[in-house]
């Protein structure tokens, strides 16, 4: 057995392990390999201790959004 494991690049102790197993063919894929370790939870974007950012108040005059002159005509009354 010692043979076999330094043949096949194993650490020859002479006993029959998982890895030895595989190379001989009689072994599991998943023999001897550590269960899958957990995923980190999501990284947040924003720390839950500090509260969002509220924008300071502006202190210039207020504006008019509808500035146009000309007359508007609703659409029930415009006929053609």
């Amino acid at each position: 057995m010692q043979k076999f494991q330094s043949a096949n690049g194993l650490e020859a102790s002479g006993k029959l392990n998982a890895l030895s197993l595989q190379k001989l063919g009689l072994g599991s894929s998943i023999a001897g390999v550590s269960a899958p370790k957990p995923l980190p939870p999501p990284a947040s974007t924003a720390p839950a201790s500090k509260p969002a950012a509220t924008p300071a108040p502006s202190t210039s005059a207020p504006t008019a959004q509808n500035t146009s002159t000309a007359a508007v005509t609703p659409a029930s009354q415009h006929q053609q």
